[in-house]
């Protein structure tokens, strides 16, 4: 239910142009918003709040409104890549040893 939601707010936020919560709302699929009879406000702004927090959304304040601009997310250094990478290739090598 939360994925469905958050798939749906996320998709009516923007990268480029800030947003009210308004805008934002208007912005929403109506017909996902019809499939989806659990959103409501409440719901609405405790999810973009959790955004916030999870830094995919920022809040941006100019002229007393309130506004929200979705975030590109970070990528991974290319040293910590090669970490996982190495990790993920010992790791299938371990498993194959011990399963023989």
């Amino acid at each position: 239910m939360e994925n469905k939601i958050d798939e749906l707010i996320l998709e009516s936020l923007s990268f480029y142009e800030p947003l009210t919560l308004d805008q934002v709302i208007l912005d929403l699929d109506h017909k996902k918003v019809k499939n989806t009879p659990e959103l409501n406000l409440d719901i609405f702004e405790k999810r973009i709040k959790f955004f916030v927090k999870t830094k995919k959304v920022k809040i941006l304040k100019s002229d007393c409104k309130v506004t929200f601009i979705k975030l590109f997310p970070k990528r991974k250094s290319p040293f910590i890549r090669s970490l996982i990478h190495s990790f993920e290739f010992l790791k299938q090598k371990i498993i194959n040893f011990f399963s023989k």
